[in-house]
């Protein structure tokens, strides 16, 4: 007997010791007491390995629930953020368009501005400058003026100082006299 009988993994195949039981005659059996099979397990242990991955199968399907509510959760969050983000860009655009036109011009046309109103303020100067040289001219009339009477009344008032000196010296003189 060359037959081979080679061992499969996970296969149905009889083991030789198998195969030789089988071939004893079934009188010898019955005089021998009956044994227990030897590929059978015992039935506790088969219930053990049963009951740890039972838990350990509901423990994963509790992780995995536990992690999916987390991630709706963040989601949720995330979801409101953008709402958020979306408002405050939408109030954003509504004050850029609000401010019109201004925006809308090219650096050309603020550039032209820019010089136009350049040129304006010199040309504005230029006539703040004549106006105040005539103000000016015209002033320095008026102040001579103003000076000249100013001199005129120092010196009446200083006559009239001198006058009124010499009357009291001649009133207090002749009161003096008098008496």
């Amino acid at each position: 007997m060359n037959k081979r009988i080679e061992p499969e993994l996970f296969g149905s195949t009889p083991d030789l010791d198998q195969v030789a039981q089988s071939k004893e005659p079934i009188a010898q059996s019955s005089k021998q007491a009956p044994s227990a099979p030897q590929n059978v397990p015992d039935t506790p242990a088969v219930k053990k390995s049963s009951n740890v991955f039972t838990w350990l199968g509901a423990i994963s399907i509790i992780a995995l629930a536990a992690g999916g509510y987390t991630l709706y959760q963040q989601n949720l969050a995330t979801q409101a953020q953008l709402a958020a983000s979306n408002q405050r860009i939408a109030e954003l655009e509504s004050a850029l368009s609000a401010t019109g036109e201004e925006m809308g011009e090219s650096a050309g046309a603020i550039k032209a501005k820019v010089s136009a109103l350049s040129k304006r303020t010199d040309e504005l100067w230029t006539q703040m400058d004549k106006l105040w040289a005539s103000a000016w001219r015209r002033n320095q009339s008026e102040i001579k003026q103003l000076k000249d009477q100013a001199s005129d009344i120092t010196k009446n008032q200083k006559t009239a100082q001198a006058n009124v000196s010499s009357e009291l010296k001649t009133l207090s003189q002749t009161i003096l006299n008098s008496h």
